[in-house]
């Protein structure tokens, strides 16, 4: 289930409007489950998607924005590219101009720049709420039933039950 809609994304993360079809709920959800399920750790995450009404200053502070960004980085690409049965088409409006390569990798470096802020800012307040003993939060680095999972980093095989976004990025404190 994913914890937003494409038109909460689209009001998050796009200065402009753009067509709610160009975000479907398909990406918002594998987003989640590459970036955020990480960060908070499966068991937290998958507590909070079955009680998300608990967790609404997370959700609406922190949590949300950080997904829409990161929403927003995985779809780039694929807005303005039509995939079809007559091949694979760029779409170009007549009133507007094409940007560089160079411009649309400072775009979208800049996009992830701003999620990968808003991802820190997340995991601060639940670290913070972890460390105050809020019991909404006791789940957050609770592997105690988590099954042990094998992952590919950058072409080495991990094994364990620890494999978060804090082991993967050494975010620790």
């Amino acid at each position: 289930m994913a914890l937003m809609t494409p038109t909460e994304v689209i009001s998050e993360a796009y200065k402009r409007s753009i067509s709610t079809n160009l975000i479907s709920t398909t990406d918002i959800e594998a987003t989640e489950f590459k970036y955020i399920r990480p960060a908070l750790t499966e068991n937290l995450y998958n507590y909070i998607v079955a009680n998300s009404g608990s967790y609404s200053t997370l959700l609406t502070t922190y949590l949300k924005p950080c997904l829409a960004y990161f929403v927003k980085f995985e779809t780039f690409d694929e807005i303005d590219v039509e995939i079809s049965d007559r091949g694979v088409n760029k779409l170009i409006n007549d009133d507007t101009n094409k940007i560089s390569d160079k411009q649309r990798h400072d775009i979208k470096s800049s996009i992830l720049d701003r999620a990968n802020l808003l991802l820190e800012k997340m995991i601060d307040y639940v670290k913070a709420q972890y460390v105050d003993n809020n019991t909404l939060y006791t789940l957050y680095n609770d592997f105690s039933d988590v099954q042990t999972e094998t992952k590919i980093v950058g072409g080495i095989l991990i094994q364990g039950n620890n494999l978060n976004y804090e082991n993967q990025w050494n975010l620790k404190n």
